[in-house]
């Protein structure tokens, strides 16, 4: 699917057509491996994925709201490769921590999650598979 779409929008989008290309296979990708998932998985309890994906959206909007204030507050990088990277790094770091204080202040599930399988404990209530 993204190298078709590729091929075909690379000579009116350009860039922006692999771009769009990779978005468009990948949404669908996601969309198929739900699918999977919840045939084999006999189904998911519906509000409590609303909930998580309204969760983690709210959070998404919040930091790709803030990021662009945090850009004006900074003064340009120096043209160097070094600089770039270190600004670059700043950014990833300030999204990273707006996200996560806000993923913690809505008591977001996935985080618990990703937090005890970073620590390698073992989830609190991870339901095991049959």
């Amino acid at each position: 699917m993204n190298v078709a779409l590729s091929v075909a929008w690379l000579p009116s989008l350009g860039a922006r057509g692999l771009l769009l290309a990779n978005a468009v296979s990948q949404t669908l990708q996601t969309i198929a491996y739900v699918a999977v998932a919840w045939r084999a998985l006999g189904g998911f309890p519906l509000p409590t994925v609303v909930i998580s994906l309204l969760k983690v959206g709210a959070c998404s909007s919040v930091m790709a709201f803030a990021w662009p204030r945090f850009q004006v507050t900074r003064t340009p990088p120096e043209p160097s490769t070094l600089a770039r990277v270190t600004n670059l790094g700043e950014h990833l770091l300030f999204g990273a921590f707006v996200f996560i204080a806000l993923a913690r202040l809505v008591d977001s599930e996935e985080l618990q999650l990703a937090t005890d399988l970073l620590l390698r404990r073992r989830p609190r209530d991870l339901v095991p598979l049959p």
